[in-house]
């Protein structure tokens, strides 16, 4: 869904007579953070999809969860722009449900199909079935959006109300910078 967002950003940027040179300014603190959450997370979701086991049961979770910590300390780094603090929050969120939920986002089993339930059922990776057992399902990957493509689905995906969150701060960091060209400005979107 982010790819979507981004790419609607841009264009409703450059309707508003946005320049996407208003981009090339954003200098971002702590990029280290980043690329160790992604890391950290490539690591949790190979493990998921190859179905390999790393050290004890908490072990792949706990990364997971600590990944989350690294993206939380990103964003909280550079709230000075606009529509960062939608993005943190939106983080925060998606961590506490995971974090509550042994390092797994749940996902409701009603819109996936039978390969992606089994891969659920694994236990393993960053994602795990929605069950009486979860806590938090109000933040849990619980919505779904379907819209049609060329080629099948253009949109087909579950998620969150973090997932909305990081994508509208996203979204909002977009229009903001697109439609300046000087320097920067707080905006009211912060």
């Amino acid at each position: 869904m982010l790819i979507q967002t981004v790419a609607a950003a841009i264009i409703i940027g450059y309707l508003r007579g946005g320049k996407l040179t208003g981009l090339s300014n954003l200098t971002f603190r702590g990029l280290w953070l980043i690329i160790i959450a992604f890391s950290l997370q490539a690591v949790v979701s190979f493990t998921g999809t190859k179905q390999v086991h790393l050290g004890p049961t908490w072990f792949v979770p706990s990364l997971h969860i600590l990944s989350y910590l690294f993206l939380i300390g990103f964003t909280l780094a550079n709230l000075r722009w606009s529509g960062f603090k939608v993005v943190t929050l939106g983080i925060l969120l998606n961590f506490l449900v995971i974090a509550f939920n042994h390092g797994q986002m749940p996902v409701d089993a009603t819109f996936l199909d039978l390969q992606q339930k089994q891969m659920l059922l694994t236990g393993l990776g960053t994602h795990g079935l929605l069950t009486a057992k979860s806590t938090l399902i109000w933040l849990a990957d619980r919505f779904f959006i379907w819209a049609p493509g060329w080629e099948g689905a253009l949109i087909n995906q579950v998620f969150s109300i973090g997932d909305v969150l990081i994508d509208l701060g996203v979204f909002l960091l977009i229009i903001d910078r697109m439609g300046r060209t000087g320097t920067y400005r707080y905006s009211s979107f912060n």
